[in-house]
């Protein structure tokens, strides 16, 4: 069979940038040292990266919504084995422009896969041979965090990034009272506002609806058809903030995503561990709403402490020769601290050496619950690195 493996958000922030410098760069080989294993044993691996890459290492990350990574993580990446990464996320944009088109120079100058954002012209999806299988690849994202970067596209600009709807606060109108709160007769306009529930969720759960944006995407998926591709895989980045049950707009576009043909969903953008939807292998769809994030500072230096954040999931998806999909699994995985340092790890291979292993096995059992939607064994849980949903 054909084994591929899908991880949540890769990110970096400021903290890992400290820890991983050395005296002539950076080297992130240790994040992955503990999980390589376990990717080489798949055939193909796809992960959402969540950050800009420089080339020169300049301009790097500085606050939380001004990501900008060191080439030496994006290498890392690729030799701990991942083959395939999205680029369309709420940070894609975090140094604007001229960062997307940094991001896909050093991307293809690594030899890193990648689908999601545009440098010059709207791109296709790509496709990958994996095994004799034409993998069809789409990553899209519901925002790019315009509000706080203000980096917003023109019509013309539009193809930089492949977005499910308008970017957040997309009217200047509406964006000018957004940030202009303190004058008195905005504040008036707010709470009326509010009385007709505008604005009542955070922005990056808002909704800015675009049927311009939604055909670009049924286009990409007609094209995957055209090429007769064997799987059409969506990389969606959607949702919410530390949300245990996905959005409405996330279910919407989820189901949207399934009647126009799409295959397997890889959800990110919480950073918790979501569900999904695994009843409809039968007719060749399955999904996962969030993976929670595959490296990232919170849960381990940064807050939440209290949300899980630190455990994600590397989700597996076995194919027949047909591209059948034949079963699925989920291994669990922990963001650990190893001195000022990250380090993704296992949790089965943390139980060996656990201090509290009694309560790692409890919080894992919640993880791998809310993951596969049903009452996990927790001897099962305890004694395999691969659990079947």
């Amino acid at each position: 069979m054909i084994k591929l493996t899908f991880l949540g958000d890769a990110m970096c922030k400021e903290h890992m940038l400290k820890a991983h410098q050395h005296k002539n760069g950076f080297d992130f080989n240790h994040i992955f040292e503990r999980v390589k294993p376990l990717l080489e044993k798949s055939d193909y691996v796809f992960c959402n990266l969540e950050t800009p890459i420089s080339l020169n290492n300049t301009n790097l990350t500085s606050e939380t919504y001004c990501f900008n990574s060191p080439l030496e993580y994006a290498t890392a990446i690729k030799e701990a084995g991942i083959n395939f990464v999205s680029t369309a996320n709420n940070h894609c944009l975090d140094r604007g422009i001229e960062g997307i088109k940094c991001t896909i120079e050093a991307l293809d100058k690594i030899g890193l896969k990648h689908t999601g954002i545009s440098a010059y012209s709207r791109q296709k999806p790509q496709i990958v041979d994996v095994q004799g299988l034409k993998i069809g690849v789409m990553s899209y994202t519901y925002g790019t965090n315009a509000f706080a970067n203000h980096c917003y596209l023109n019509k013309k600009q539009m193809f930089h990034v492949n977005l499910f709807q308008n970017q957040e606060l997309s009217s200047k109108i509406t964006r000018f009272f957004y940030h202009n709160k303190r004058n008195f007769f905005i504040r008036v306009y707010w709470r009326i506002l509010r009385l007709f529930n505008v604005f009542e969720r955070p922005l990056y759960e808002k909704r800015d609806f675009s049927l311009k944006r939604l055909y670009e995407c049924y286009k990409d998926i007609r094209f995957l058809k055209r090429q007769k591709a064997d799987k059409i895989i969506m990389l969606m980045h959607i949702g919410g903030q530390y949300n245990f049950e996905p959005t409405n707009y996330t279910k919407q576009i989820t189901k949207w995503l399934y009647k126009k043909g799409v295959n397997i969903i890889s959800g990110n953008h919480e950073h918790v561990v979501n569900g999904g939807i695994y009843d409809k292998i039968d007719k060749g769809f399955i999904a996962t709403y969030s993976l929670g994030n595959f490296v990232s500072t919170n849960g381990v230096f940064d807050e939440p402490y209290d949300k899980l954040c630190q455990y994600n999931v590397a989700w597996h998806i076995y194919l027949d020769e047909k591209g059948n999909i034949q079963k699925t699994t989920l291994t669990l995985l922990k963001n650990i601290a190893k001195g000022e340092k990250i380090q993704v790890v296992p949790c089965v291979e943390l139980l060996k050496i656990a201090d509290d292993k009694q309560k790692l096995l409890e919080e894992m059992k919640i993880i791998a619950d809310i993951f596969s939607g049903t009452d996990n064994d927790l001897a099962i849980i305890e004694n395999n690195i691969e659990l079947e949903i």
